[in-house]
This record gives C-alpha cells, sequence and structure tokens, in this order.
C-alpha cells in the first residue's frame, strides 16, 4: 500500500497505520546519496511522530549537507567569470580576482609542467618573496601610485577593460582597489604554496573574503537551513538551471532576472536574506525601468539606466506591467519555489507579488481577414509561381503557426512521415522542452508543392528546410559570441 501525507506537513507520512518522516533528495545529490528520498520510521503514535519529526528531518538535512560538499569536492573548481560591462563593488572585485587566481593555478597543476620544474621552483624560492614583500608595501600604503600600478595595476586594467570599475589611475577610489587586490593577491599566493606542499586545509582570512557569519541578534538567521542558503542568488540560479534541464532561452531569462535583481540591490546576495522587502523594491524598480535598457544604455545598471531614462528630454517607453509580471516576477517565483523544494529556504518571498493589474486602453487586436493576407501576400510573391526561400519560409510561417526561431532551424530530417501523415518535427533549440512537437504539415502546403520543394533541397545535399537563413543566423550568433568573449 503506498505511503499517503496524514497532515499539512508534507514531510510526514502514514504507511499502513506506522508513521514515517520522508525528505525528498535533490536531483544533482542523487548519485552521492543513491536515493530519491530518504525514510525513516517514527512509530504508530501520531502524537511521538510529530514529535520526533524536526530531529530526524533535521539529520537528514545534514546527510544532504554531507552530500553537497562530497559533491563539491568531486568537481573542478571553475571560477565564475564577472559578465562584461557590469561594475561590481570592492568585495565582489576582490572575490572575483581571488578566485581567478586560484583557477589559474589549478589549471597550471592539472597540466604536464615537468618540463618547467626548475622554472617554478625559481619562482617559488626567489621571485615570489621578493614579490610578496612589495605587495605588502602597497597593502601598507607606502608604495607610490608607479609602484602599486607595476605590481597589480594589470588586475585593475584587466576588471576596467571589461567593464566591471571605473577607477583612473592616481585617484582615492584607484588606490583602495589597489590596496584591496594586492592584499588578496598575497592570500592566494599562500593558498597556492599550501596547495603546492599537498596542504588543502588552508583557508583565506581577508576579510573581503570571508564570509561573515550571521549576528547573533540577527532576525533573519532563523531563515538559514544549510551551507547553500548562504549561497548567492547567481550562484544558485547556474544550479537550478542544472537541474531543471532548461533551455539556452530560459536559463537566458533566468540569468538576466538574477542579474537585474541583484543591481537593484547593490550587490550579491546570500539566498537566505532575501526578504518579501527586497522583491517589493525590485517590483517598483521595474516598473520604471525602460524596455531593452541594456541596449539603450549599454554598461550602466539597471539603476543607472532608470536614472538616465529619466534624465533624457523624451524618456523610452517602460516595461510593460504584463512583461513583469509574466517574465521577471514569475521566473524569480519559480526559482525561489525550486529553493524552497530544495530545502535551501524556508519559504518564497516573492509569493503572491505581482504588478497590479492596469487596465489597457488600447483598442483590441484585430485578426487578419482572408482578404488581409491576401493582399499582405501578394506583395511579396513572385507571379510566376517560382518561389524562393524567402517566400516559401513566409507560407510555411502562415500554415504552421511556428515561431522564427524554430522555423530557421528545421532540418530536412525532422520533416518526415508519422503514421501516415507528413509532419514538421519543432525537435532543435526551443524556448523549452513542451515546445517540442510535431506540426501536421497543412492540407494547402502540400497542393502549394511543399514536398516538391523538400525534394529539390535534398538533391542538392542540402540539411536545412532553409539554408540561406540559418547559415545567416549561425553567423549572426558567431559574431554575438566573439563580441561577448
Amino acid at each position: 500500500m503506498p505511503a499517503k501525507k496524514t497532515t499539512k506537513n508534507k514531510n510526514l507520512h502514514d504507511r499502513n497505520g506506522r508513521y514515517w518522516a520522508r525528505l525528498s533528495v535533490p536531483k544533482a545529490l542523487r548519485p552521492v546519496v543513491q536515493q530519491s528520498e530518504l525514510w525513516e520510521a517514527l512509530g504508530p503514535d501520531l502524537t511521538v511522530a510529530k514529535r520526533k519529526l524536526p530531529g530526524v528531518i533535521g539529520r537528514m538535512q545534514d546527510q544532504l549537507n554531507d552530500a553537497r560538499e562530497q559533491l563539491r569536492a568531486e568537481q573542478p573548481r571553475i571560477a565564475p567569470q564577472p559578465r562584461a560591462g557590469r561594475i561590481l563593488s570592492l568585495g565582489n572585485l576582490a572575490k572575483a580576482h581571488f578566485d581567478s587566481e586560484l583557477e589559474k593555478h589549478q589549471s597550471a597543476r592539472r597540466a604536464d609542467l615537468s618540463s618547467m620544474a626548475s622554472v617554478l621552483n625559481y619562482q617559488t624560492e626567489t621571485v615570489q618573496p621578493f614579490y610578496a614583500e612589495k605587495l605588502r608595501k602597497v597593502v601598507r600604503g607606502l608604495a607610490s601610485n608607479e609602484e602599486a600600478d607595476a605590481l597589480i595595476g594589470w588586475a585593475i586594467d584587466s576588471f576596467r577593460e571589461n567593464g566591471n570599475t571605473k577607477v583612473q589611475f592616481g585617484t582615492p577610489e584607484w588606490r583602495e582597489l589597489a590596496q584591496a587586490l594586492a592584499a588578496v593577491h598575497l592570500e592566494t599566493m599562500k593558498l597556492k604554496s599550501a596547495n603546492d606542499a599537498g596542504d588543502f586545509s588552508v583557508e583565506p582570512q581577508h576579510p573581503l573574503l570571508v564570509k561573515k557569519p550571521p549576528l547573533p541578534d540577527d532576525p533573519l538567521k532563523i531563515r538559514l537551513i544549510g551551507p547553500d542558503s548562504e549561497r548567492t542568488l547567481g550562484e544558485l540560479g547556474e544550479q537550478f538551471a542544472k537541474e531543471k534541464s532548461t533551455g539556452d532561452r530560459t536559463r537566458h531569462d533566468n540569468r538576466v532576472t538574477i542579474r537585474m535583481l541583484e543591481e537593484q540591490i547593490g550587490e550579491p546576495l546570500p539566498v537566505y536574506r532575501l526578504t518579501r522587502q527586497h522583491v517589493h523594491a525590485f517590483k517598483r524598480t521595474l516598473a520604471d525601468a525602460p524596455a531593452n535598457y541594456t541596449k539603450r544604455f549599454p554598461n550602466l545598471t539597471l539603476p543607472e539606466a532608470i536614472k538616465a531614462n529619466k534624465a533624457r528630454a523624451k524618456p523610452h517607453p517602460l516595461l510593460n506591467p504584463r512583461t513583469i509580471n509574466d517574465k521577471y516576477l514569475a521566473r524569480l517565483h519559480a526559482f525561489l519555489n525550486w529553493a524552497v523544494r530544495s530545502d535551501i529556504i524556508p519559504d518564497n518571498p516573492a509569493s503572491g507579488i505581482k504588478v497590479d493589474a492596469v487596465k489597457d486602453s488600447s483598442p483590441p487586436r484585430v485578426n487578419f481577414s482572408p482578404d488581409d493576407l491576401t493582399r499582405l501576400f501578394g506583395q511579396h510573391f513572385a507571379k510566376d509561381g517560382k518561389w524562393d526561400e524567402r517566400e516559401w519560409a513566409m507560407v510555411v510561417s502562415l500554415f504552421s503557426g511556428m515561431r522564427a526561431t524554430e522555423l530557421a532551424q528545421v532540418k530536412l530530417n525532422s520533416i518526415r512521415t508519422e503514421r501516415g501523415v507528413l509532419v514538421i518535427a519543432v525537435e532543435e533549440h526551443t524556448k523549452n522542452l513542451g515546445s517540442r512537437r510535431l506540426i501536421p504539415v497543412h492540407s494547402k502546403l502540400l497542393a502549394l508543392g511543399f514536398e516538391k520543394y523538400v525534394a529539390g533541397l535534398r538533391n542538392r545535399k542540402q540539411t536545412q528546410l532553409f539554408p540561406v537563413w540559418y547559415r545567416e543566423g549561425s553567423l549572426l550568433d558567431g559574431l554575438r559570441l566573439l563580441r561577448d568573449t
């Protein structure tokens, strides 16, 4: 007999008159735990079972936390790269430099450097002590601007070129950043030496790198469930995308939502510290945000873009309330729901938060009539019936209802017969898994010669339904990739 839940508590279940504690194991941890659920008997008495339940669930959470630590230890450490054009705080710049330097060191350790052993020994014994002493001079504020620039300016220049800081050489802000990065670099040198000696227990000590424990009187510490509760939204966002197996577009939209929220807050925030006040403030900020602000105000954060838009003589249009609700707030709600289900936070601070519905005063949309479609399509189609790729793309779009991004990717192998019906299989990069589907080829397309068009492409050894469109799209994607790297 299957177990049934006995109360509103999702962790308490009844199995044939006896009570059990149950905790679901997140998908990412199942290879380590080797179970999808954890169960423990609580006895036949409901009152006793309820009394035992919190302690049992606590032990189960400890088991999951141990599995998380084991999983992290087994995975290679990859330093997250700061997003180009995003201004970072002093603490985030220090953390990014620390992660980058350790990642470079780990990559070197994984490589075969036996032929360079003498060079490395010379650097360790001679160069590093000299460099470390000079860096300490920068940290103490005793180095000139030129000396500091020679010692750690390369790191500042790298962040400036990536758009993560705007500090200028010689300013007080520049010197403060140079001192911070010099101190952090000394920490990386200490950890590198310890790791090379086989000691991996050394932890960074600099205040910019150490997570501050919650204060004893911090009211938010009750929201701490485990180590993952102290991870930032951005760090958890990648885990969320991996566990949910989201498509590229959805993953991108989730990253954008988290980035905008962190820009509104001012810095990455541990997820346990995210409150309903933060989400309400995010909602109000989105209501003032110009549409497509990253394109209209490149290299500006969300608050900076709002300020710049208001300063314009004619501000750009703002985000539509429906877009705010259905895109940004809905994605944030779904992400935090996952965090609740994964026992990372106790509740969802975005629950029920939406922009109040705004009555749409614009006239209702009117569907195209057959005469409208005849007039529209008649202007673009060859009169002799010899259609090229552009014309076929228009008519296939009309009779299939496919998105342009889906249509541009269709392979000839995706056009096949299923149960006696010619179909187009949407199975490439889609908005989400639910968008993958079979679309029967409309009888009008068959009458217009769709099968003959496809056969001609196959005879010419093409692989795509619209090869020119596909190649142009791939070229644009490549250019965007080059631009973003």
